[in-house]
Protein backbone atom coordinates (compact mmCIF):
# COMPACT_ATOMS: atom_id res chain seq x y z
CA UNK A 1 0.00 0.00 0.00
CA UNK A 2 0.49 2.27 2.21
CA UNK A 3 -3.14 2.28 3.14
CA UNK A 4 -3.66 5.82 4.42
CA UNK A 5 -4.27 9.03 2.56
CA UNK A 6 -3.09 12.56 3.19
CA UNK A 7 -5.40 14.33 5.64
CA UNK A 8 -7.51 17.17 4.35
CA UNK A 9 -7.03 19.99 6.87
CA UNK A 10 -9.77 22.52 7.16
CA UNK A 11 -12.49 20.15 6.00
CA UNK A 12 -15.87 20.05 7.69
CA UNK A 13 -16.56 17.76 10.61
CA UNK A 14 -17.73 14.33 9.46
CA UNK A 15 -21.40 13.70 10.16
CA UNK A 16 -23.70 10.86 9.26
CA UNK A 17 -25.39 11.41 5.89
CA UNK A 18 -28.44 9.34 5.08
CA UNK A 19 -28.46 10.54 1.52
CA UNK A 20 -31.60 11.22 -0.43
CA UNK A 21 -32.81 7.99 -1.96
CA UNK A 22 -30.82 5.77 0.39
CA UNK A 23 -32.58 2.92 2.13
CA UNK A 24 -33.33 3.34 5.83
CA UNK A 25 -30.72 1.57 7.93
CA UNK A 26 -31.98 -1.52 9.71
CA UNK A 27 -31.29 -5.24 9.74
CA UNK A 28 -34.65 -5.99 8.14
CA UNK A 29 -34.12 -3.40 5.43
CA UNK A 30 -30.62 -4.69 4.72
CA UNK A 31 -31.54 -8.36 4.82
CA UNK A 32 -28.44 -8.99 6.93
CA UNK A 33 -28.27 -12.47 8.37
CA UNK A 34 -27.23 -11.49 11.87
CA UNK A 35 -29.14 -11.30 15.12
CA UNK A 36 -28.68 -8.67 17.80
CA UNK A 37 -27.82 -10.22 21.14
CA UNK A 38 -27.57 -9.12 24.73
CA UNK A 39 -23.81 -9.12 24.29
CA UNK A 40 -24.12 -6.34 21.74
CA UNK A 41 -25.39 -4.04 24.46
CA UNK A 42 -22.90 -5.02 27.11
CA UNK A 43 -20.17 -2.77 28.45
CA UNK A 44 -17.05 -3.97 26.71
CA UNK A 45 -13.63 -4.50 28.17
CA UNK A 46 -11.41 -1.52 27.49
CA UNK A 47 -8.30 -3.31 26.29
CA UNK A 48 -5.30 -1.02 25.96
CA UNK A 49 -2.68 -2.93 24.01
CA UNK A 50 0.64 -3.38 25.79
CA UNK A 51 2.52 -2.58 22.58
CA UNK A 52 0.85 0.81 22.34
CA UNK A 53 1.30 1.90 25.95
CA UNK A 54 5.06 2.42 25.95
CA UNK A 55 5.74 -0.66 28.06
CA UNK A 56 8.01 -3.45 26.75
CA UNK A 57 6.35 -5.82 24.32
CA UNK A 58 5.46 -9.02 26.21
CA UNK A 59 6.94 -12.31 25.16
CA UNK A 60 4.50 -13.99 22.77
CA UNK A 61 2.79 -17.01 24.27
CA UNK A 62 1.63 -18.92 21.17
CA UNK A 63 3.59 -21.39 19.09
CA UNK A 64 4.45 -20.02 15.65
CA UNK A 65 2.18 -20.81 12.74
CA UNK A 66 3.53 -22.75 9.78
CA UNK A 67 4.15 -20.75 6.63
CA UNK A 68 0.90 -20.08 4.77
CA UNK A 69 0.16 -22.28 1.78
CA UNK A 70 -0.69 -20.94 -1.71
CA UNK A 71 -4.45 -20.51 -2.12
CA UNK A 72 -5.05 -18.44 -5.26
CA UNK A 73 -3.15 -16.42 -7.86
CA UNK A 74 -4.51 -13.52 -9.92
CA UNK A 75 -2.21 -12.96 -12.93
CA UNK A 76 -4.15 -9.81 -13.78
CA UNK A 77 -6.97 -7.74 -12.33
CA UNK A 78 -9.27 -5.11 -13.80
CA UNK A 79 -6.67 -2.40 -13.14
CA UNK A 80 -2.87 -2.63 -13.66
CA UNK A 81 -2.17 -1.40 -10.11
CA UNK A 82 -1.50 -3.43 -6.97
CA UNK A 83 -4.15 -5.30 -5.02
CA UNK A 84 -5.26 -3.49 -1.87
CA UNK A 85 -7.59 -5.94 -0.11
CA UNK A 86 -10.07 -8.74 -0.81
CA UNK A 87 -13.03 -10.71 0.49
CA UNK A 88 -13.79 -14.36 -0.27
CA UNK A 89 -17.11 -16.21 -0.54
CA UNK A 90 -16.31 -19.94 -0.21
CA UNK A 91 -19.80 -21.13 -1.20
CA UNK A 92 -19.24 -19.80 -4.73
CA UNK A 93 -15.40 -19.84 -4.70
CA UNK A 94 -15.29 -16.17 -5.61
CA UNK A 95 -13.05 -13.28 -4.57
CA UNK A 96 -13.90 -9.58 -4.57
CA UNK A 97 -10.59 -7.73 -4.90
CA UNK A 98 -9.97 -4.01 -4.44
CA UNK A 99 -7.56 -1.72 -6.25
CA UNK A 100 -7.23 2.04 -6.49
CA UNK A 101 -6.58 4.48 -9.30
CA UNK A 102 -6.46 8.25 -9.62
CA UNK A 103 -9.64 10.07 -8.69
CA UNK A 104 -11.28 13.04 -10.36
CA UNK A 105 -9.18 15.39 -8.22
CA UNK A 106 -5.90 15.12 -6.33
CA UNK A 107 -7.66 14.60 -2.97
CA UNK A 108 -9.60 11.52 -4.15
CA UNK A 109 -8.96 7.97 -5.27
CA UNK A 110 -11.19 5.82 -7.46
CA UNK A 111 -11.97 2.31 -6.17
CA UNK A 112 -12.04 -0.72 -8.48
CA UNK A 113 -13.57 -4.01 -7.30
CA UNK A 114 -12.80 -7.09 -9.43
CA UNK A 115 -14.91 -10.25 -9.17
CA UNK A 116 -12.45 -13.12 -9.58
CA UNK A 117 -13.00 -16.89 -9.65
CA UNK A 118 -10.87 -19.48 -7.86
CA UNK A 119 -8.77 -19.99 -11.00
CA UNK A 120 -7.75 -16.33 -10.95
CA UNK A 121 -9.85 -15.21 -13.92
CA UNK A 122 -11.51 -11.81 -13.70
CA UNK A 123 -15.24 -12.28 -14.29
CA UNK A 124 -16.17 -8.59 -14.29
CA UNK A 125 -15.44 -5.42 -12.34
CA UNK A 126 -17.07 -2.47 -10.67
CA UNK A 127 -15.58 1.04 -10.62
CA UNK A 128 -16.61 3.50 -7.88
CA UNK A 129 -15.59 6.96 -9.02
CA UNK A 130 -13.81 8.72 -6.13
CA UNK A 131 -14.73 5.68 -4.02
CA UNK A 132 -11.50 5.50 -2.03
CA UNK A 133 -8.45 3.37 -1.32
CA UNK A 134 -10.01 -0.07 -0.84
CA UNK A 135 -8.72 -1.26 2.55
CA UNK A 136 -11.47 -3.25 4.26
CA UNK A 137 -14.08 -4.95 2.07
CA UNK A 138 -16.73 -7.54 2.93
CA UNK A 139 -18.83 -9.47 0.41
CA UNK A 140 -22.20 -10.79 1.56
CA UNK A 141 -24.14 -13.37 -0.42
CA UNK A 142 -27.93 -13.01 -0.42
CA UNK A 143 -30.54 -14.81 -2.56
CA UNK A 144 -31.14 -11.75 -4.71
CA UNK A 145 -27.56 -10.49 -5.11
CA UNK A 146 -24.08 -10.18 -3.67
CA UNK A 147 -23.71 -7.11 -1.48
CA UNK A 148 -20.51 -5.19 -0.80
CA UNK A 149 -19.67 -3.45 2.47
CA UNK A 150 -16.83 -0.93 2.14
CA UNK A 151 -15.80 2.55 3.24
CA UNK A 152 -16.60 5.04 0.47
CA UNK A 153 -13.94 7.73 0.82
CA UNK A 154 -15.22 10.03 -1.87
CA UNK A 155 -17.01 13.32 -2.26
CA UNK A 156 -19.98 14.16 -0.11
CA UNK A 157 -22.93 14.98 -2.33
CA UNK A 158 -23.80 17.72 0.11
CA UNK A 159 -20.50 19.46 0.83
CA UNK A 160 -18.25 18.41 -2.06
CA UNK A 161 -15.57 17.54 0.52
CA UNK A 162 -14.19 14.08 1.16
CA UNK A 163 -16.41 11.89 3.31
CA UNK A 164 -15.67 8.48 4.83
CA UNK A 165 -19.01 6.68 4.80
CA UNK A 166 -19.39 3.00 5.55
CA UNK A 167 -21.78 1.77 2.87
CA UNK A 168 -23.55 -1.35 1.60
CA UNK A 169 -24.70 -1.83 -2.01
CA UNK A 170 -25.40 -4.49 -4.62
CA UNK A 171 -22.35 -5.61 -6.53
CA UNK A 172 -23.08 -4.50 -10.09
CA UNK A 173 -20.46 -4.40 -12.87
CA UNK A 174 -19.86 -1.04 -14.51
CA UNK A 175 -18.72 2.43 -13.56
CA UNK A 176 -20.65 4.24 -10.85
CA UNK A 177 -20.64 7.70 -9.34
CA UNK A 178 -21.84 8.26 -5.80
CA UNK A 179 -25.12 9.74 -7.04
CA UNK A 180 -25.71 6.78 -9.37
CA UNK A 181 -24.98 4.31 -6.59
CA UNK A 182 -27.55 5.95 -4.34
CA UNK A 183 -30.22 5.82 -6.99
CA UNK A 184 -29.56 2.47 -8.67
CA UNK A 185 -27.52 0.15 -6.43
CA UNK A 186 -29.58 0.35 -3.25
CA UNK A 187 -26.67 2.09 -1.52
CA UNK A 188 -27.16 2.38 2.22
CA UNK A 189 -25.03 4.74 4.31
CA UNK A 190 -24.31 3.12 7.65
CA UNK A 191 -23.64 5.16 10.78
CA UNK A 192 -20.13 6.33 11.58
CA UNK A 193 -18.92 8.76 14.19
CA UNK A 194 -16.86 11.87 13.44
CA UNK A 195 -13.81 9.90 12.28
CA UNK A 196 -11.62 10.84 9.32
CA UNK A 197 -10.46 7.29 8.54
CA UNK A 198 -12.31 4.06 9.33
CA UNK A 199 -12.49 0.61 7.72
CA UNK A 200 -14.19 -2.62 8.81
CA UNK A 201 -13.74 -6.40 8.76
CA UNK A 202 -16.36 -8.93 9.89
CA UNK A 203 -16.60 -12.24 11.71
CA UNK A 204 -20.10 -13.16 10.55
CA UNK A 205 -20.46 -16.22 12.77
CA UNK A 206 -19.97 -14.19 15.94
CA UNK A 207 -21.62 -10.96 14.72
CA UNK A 208 -18.34 -9.06 15.17
CA UNK A 209 -17.50 -5.96 13.12
CA UNK A 210 -14.00 -4.65 13.74
CA UNK A 211 -13.48 -0.97 12.97
CA UNK A 212 -10.02 0.38 12.19
CA UNK A 213 -9.63 4.04 13.08
CA UNK A 214 -6.45 5.77 11.91
CA UNK A 215 -5.32 8.70 14.07
CA UNK A 216 -3.90 11.52 11.92
CA UNK A 217 -2.49 13.23 15.02
CA UNK A 218 -0.08 10.47 16.00
CA UNK A 219 1.50 7.21 14.89
CA UNK A 220 -1.32 5.03 16.20
CA UNK A 221 -4.41 3.27 14.96
CA UNK A 222 -7.22 1.94 17.15
CA UNK A 223 -9.30 -1.15 16.47
CA UNK A 224 -12.79 -1.27 17.97
CA UNK A 225 -14.96 -4.36 18.18
CA UNK A 226 -18.61 -3.68 17.37
CA UNK A 227 -21.58 -5.84 16.38
CA UNK A 228 -22.67 -6.19 12.76
CA UNK A 229 -26.27 -6.20 13.96
CA UNK A 230 -25.70 -2.94 15.84
CA UNK A 231 -24.33 -1.20 12.75
CA UNK A 232 -27.18 -2.55 10.63
CA UNK A 233 -29.70 -1.15 13.11
CA UNK A 234 -28.01 2.25 13.33
CA UNK A 235 -26.53 1.61 16.79
CA UNK A 236 -23.00 2.93 17.33
CA UNK A 237 -22.02 2.37 20.94
CA UNK A 238 -19.60 4.87 22.52
CA UNK A 239 -15.96 3.90 22.71
CA UNK A 240 -16.04 3.25 26.45
CA UNK A 241 -18.46 0.39 25.82
CA UNK A 242 -16.26 -1.32 23.22
CA UNK A 243 -13.26 -3.62 23.24
CA UNK A 244 -10.40 -1.49 21.92
CA UNK A 245 -6.85 -2.14 20.73
CA UNK A 246 -4.68 0.97 20.20
CA UNK A 247 -1.59 -0.10 18.23
CA UNK A 248 1.48 1.63 16.76
CA UNK A 249 1.62 2.19 13.02
CA UNK A 250 3.90 3.71 10.34
CA UNK A 251 5.94 1.71 11.18
CA UNK A 252 4.76 -0.95 11.02
CA UNK A 253 2.78 -0.50 7.79
CA UNK A 254 -0.73 -1.97 8.09
CA UNK A 255 -1.68 -4.00 5.02
CA UNK A 256 -4.70 -5.90 6.33
CA UNK A 257 -6.56 -7.00 9.45
CA UNK A 258 -9.11 -9.60 10.52
CA UNK A 259 -10.83 -10.97 13.58
CA UNK A 260 -11.66 -14.60 14.43
CA UNK A 261 -13.58 -15.33 17.63
CA UNK A 262 -11.64 -13.49 20.38
CA UNK A 263 -8.37 -13.14 18.43
CA UNK A 264 -7.38 -10.13 16.34
CA UNK A 265 -4.91 -10.40 13.44
CA UNK A 266 -2.83 -7.74 11.72
CA UNK A 267 -0.87 -8.22 8.45
CA UNK A 268 2.07 -5.82 8.26
CA UNK A 269 5.10 -4.80 6.25
CA UNK A 270 6.44 -2.39 3.65
CA UNK A 271 6.91 -3.28 0.06
CA UNK A 272 10.43 -4.14 -1.03
CA UNK A 273 12.33 -4.09 -4.31
CA UNK A 274 14.90 -6.87 -4.67
CA UNK A 275 15.13 -10.03 -2.61
CA UNK A 276 15.82 -8.52 0.83
CA UNK A 277 13.17 -7.83 3.47
CA UNK A 278 12.77 -4.24 4.69
CA UNK A 279 14.52 -4.64 8.09
CA UNK A 280 12.65 -1.87 9.90
CA UNK A 281 9.20 -2.90 8.60
CA UNK A 282 9.28 -6.65 7.82
CA UNK A 283 6.48 -8.92 6.61
CA UNK A 284 4.72 -9.74 9.88
CA UNK A 285 1.62 -11.43 11.23
CA UNK A 286 0.50 -10.32 14.70
CA UNK A 287 -2.11 -11.99 16.91
CA UNK A 288 -3.78 -10.24 19.87
CA UNK A 289 -6.26 -11.28 22.54
CA UNK A 290 -9.34 -9.03 22.43
CA UNK A 291 -10.16 -9.63 26.09
CA UNK A 292 -6.79 -8.57 27.50
CA UNK A 293 -5.17 -6.62 24.66
CA UNK A 294 -2.15 -8.88 24.98
CA UNK A 295 0.12 -9.58 22.02
CA UNK A 296 -0.13 -13.36 21.70
CA UNK A 297 2.29 -13.88 18.83
CA UNK A 298 4.36 -11.93 16.34
CA UNK A 299 5.84 -13.80 13.43
CA UNK A 300 7.95 -12.67 10.47
CA UNK A 301 7.70 -14.28 7.03
CA UNK A 302 10.46 -13.93 4.46
CA UNK A 303 9.51 -16.46 1.77
CA UNK A 304 5.80 -15.86 1.06
CA UNK A 305 5.25 -16.05 -2.74
CA UNK A 306 8.96 -16.39 -3.47
CA UNK A 307 10.02 -18.57 -6.36
CA UNK A 308 13.28 -20.09 -5.23
CA UNK A 309 15.15 -17.28 -3.56
CA UNK A 310 13.51 -14.40 -5.44
CA UNK A 311 10.14 -12.72 -5.79
CA UNK A 312 8.77 -12.69 -9.35
CA UNK A 313 9.65 -9.40 -11.01
CA UNK A 314 11.91 -8.42 -8.12
CA UNK A 315 9.20 -6.76 -6.01
CA UNK A 316 6.97 -7.82 -3.11
CA UNK A 317 4.38 -6.08 -0.94
CA UNK A 318 1.89 -7.55 1.56
CA UNK A 319 -1.64 -6.60 0.48
CA UNK A 320 -4.88 -7.48 2.24
CA UNK A 321 -6.26 -10.01 4.70
CA UNK A 322 -9.59 -11.72 5.32
CA UNK A 323 -11.04 -14.79 6.96
CA UNK A 324 -13.72 -17.30 6.02
CA UNK A 325 -15.41 -20.26 7.66
CA UNK A 326 -15.21 -23.87 6.50
CA UNK A 327 -18.53 -25.80 6.39
CA UNK A 328 -17.85 -27.17 9.89
CA UNK A 329 -17.24 -23.65 11.25
CA UNK A 330 -13.44 -23.79 11.36
CA UNK A 331 -11.79 -20.52 10.31
CA UNK A 332 -9.18 -20.06 7.60
CA UNK A 333 -7.14 -16.86 7.54
CA UNK A 334 -6.12 -15.53 4.11
CA UNK A 335 -3.27 -13.07 3.51
CA UNK A 336 -2.46 -11.34 0.24
CA UNK A 337 0.53 -9.94 -1.58
CA UNK A 338 1.49 -8.40 -4.90
CA UNK A 339 4.74 -9.20 -6.71
CA UNK A 340 6.38 -7.90 -9.84
CA UNK A 341 7.44 -4.59 -11.34
CA UNK A 342 6.19 -3.08 -13.60
CA UNK A 343 3.76 -5.95 -14.33
CA UNK A 344 2.04 -7.15 -11.17
CA UNK A 345 0.86 -10.57 -10.09
CA UNK A 346 -1.34 -11.01 -7.02
CA UNK A 347 -1.38 -13.91 -4.60
CA UNK A 348 -3.49 -15.18 -1.71
CA UNK A 349 -2.04 -17.57 0.86
CA UNK A 350 -3.86 -19.48 3.59
CA UNK A 351 -3.36 -20.26 7.24
CA UNK A 352 -5.83 -23.14 7.07
CA UNK A 353 -8.17 -24.04 9.93
CA UNK A 354 -6.55 -21.63 12.32
CA UNK A 355 -7.41 -22.20 15.98
CA UNK A 356 -6.37 -18.93 17.62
Amino acid sequence: MPDVEDPQPGGPTRRVLLLAGAVTVGAAALGVQVAASAASRRTGVVAASPVASGTPTPTPTLDPLPDPTPFATFPTLANPGVMQDFSYLPAISTFFVTQKSAGSEAAFETLIISRVNASGAVLDAMTLIDGGHGLGIEAESQPDATYIWVTWQGKSLESGWRENDFVRFRYTPGSWSRADAVGQLGLVVLPLKDEPEAQFRFDWKNDWAVERHYDWNGATETYKRRRISDISNGVMLPDEQLDRLPLPVDPPTTQGFATIDDTFYRWLGRGTVGDAIEPTDPITLQRFDWKTGRLLAEQHFSTVSKVGTSWPGGKFEPEGMCMFREPDGAATLLVGDTTGLPKHEHHVSAFARITI
